[in-house]
């Protein structure tokens, strides 16, 4: 009997022990949950600050890369009279001009990690836009295991650019690796859309004289309340195309 109740005194100690080493890591969890929240609201309510990219004039603006694992890139290119150009200041953006055309790189090495900070955004707007191009990152170059599904690929690869407002004669939109490019109140007499390997285009309430778009492998294109001529089109057996709010009919490869 004396054995048995020894026995029994040491496993409640024993227990005792593990409640108390679980209660200490849990108030260490939470305390640490506590802070990073502290610090995220501290950093979320901060205001703004933007960089300014010199440039007069601009036609053409191209976009590549990701943003690191964990931040989603957002761009906005929208209508304005003057031409500017403003970036969140992070040290992955990387800016440079050719000519009339604004070449953004997102640049950083496989498992490049930072603090909590602002999503990356990028705000342009000018007069006159005759092209926009934004390439994803592919599934070899992102941090990831080499066989993450395309759906894993596409959440940690997405850019998203938003392109507002503009008129003009022509445009040119490209998106691909997970990119997804938003078009809306735009009034184009003739637009050149490509979605390209596993690139996402939507094109939201807006007037073209004529359309051609193209859909690739994977990649995805959605057409709402267009108003238009003719479109054109050219899908991939592995890629999407969907309309929504109208009437047209597809007819050898055109839409009427």
């Amino acid at each position: 009997m004396k054995h048995t109740f020894q026995h029994t005194i040491k496993m409640k100690t024993s227990n005792k022990l593990l409640l108390i080493t679980g209660l200490v890591l849990m108030a260490a969890a939470i305390a640490y949950a506590i802070a990073i929240k502290a610090k995220f609201e501290d950093m979320t309510n901060k205001p703004i600050v933007l960089e300014t990219f010199p440039v007069d004039t601009l036609t053409e603006v191209e976009i590549r890369g990701t943003a690191p694992r964990g931040l989603n890139l957002q761009a906005t290119l929208s209508y304005h009279e003057r031409t500017e150009v403003r970036y969140t200041d992070h040290d992955f953006i990387r800016m440079e001009r050719e000519g009339t055309r604004l070449k953004i790189t997102i640049a950083h090495p496989k498992g490049y990690s930072s603090v909590i900070t602002r999503r990356p955004e990028i705000f342009i707007s000018s007069p006159v836009l005759q092209r926009v191009a934004i390439h994803g990152t592919p599934l070899d170059s992102l941090d990831l295991p080499p066989d993450a599904h395309v759906l894993t690929r596409n959440h940690y690869s997405k850019s998203e650019v938003d392109v507002k407002g503009y008129h003009g004669p022509q445009l040119a939109v490209y998106a691909s690796n997970g990119a997804k490019l938003t078009l809306s109140g735009m009034k184009i007499d003739s637009l050149d859309a490509h979605a390209a390997e596993s690139g996402i285009l939507v094109i939201h309430g807006n007037s073209f004289g004529d359309a051609r778009l193209k859909v690739g492998k994977q990649g995805k294109a959605e057409v709402r309340g267009p108003q238009l001529g003719t479109l054109y089109t050219d899908v991939d057996l592995d890629g999407e195309l969907v309309m929504k709010g109208t009437d047209l009919v597809i007819k050898n490869g055109q839409y009427h």
